[in-house]
């Protein structure tokens, strides 16, 4: 039987154990409801209106779960697409409501 080197301890492929390098998890909150709910009950998958749009999925995904608000011109495609004017699909709640 060979003789092993003993490793250092922290030496051990663990990676980095510091609370600064961890990546938040991200929070998974619909922030743009009235849009959401028109996809779901359409049954329109935010890659497939990404797709139809001409912008990048992780776009769409932005535009709902982080609240995001789309430029003027991919608000004009979206209303036409999905036949609602602007007013409803990017309602803003009053604040205090």
């Amino acid at each position: 039987m060979e003789k092993r080197t003993k490793i250092p301890q922290g030496w051990g492929g663990v990676g980095v154990r510091k609370p600064r390098f961890r990546m938040k998890l991200q929070s998974w909150r619909i922030r743009h409801e009235v849009l959401y709910g028109i996809l779901l009950v359409r049954g329109i998958a935010l890659s497939v209106l990404a797709e139809e749009i001409g912008v990048h999925p992780r776009t769409v995904n932005r535009w709902i779960y982080e609240g995001s608000k789309p430029n003027q011109e991919n608000i004009d495609k979206l209303c036409r697409l999905l036949g609602y004017p602007e007013e409803i699909l990017f309602y803003e709640k009053p604040d205090g409501v």
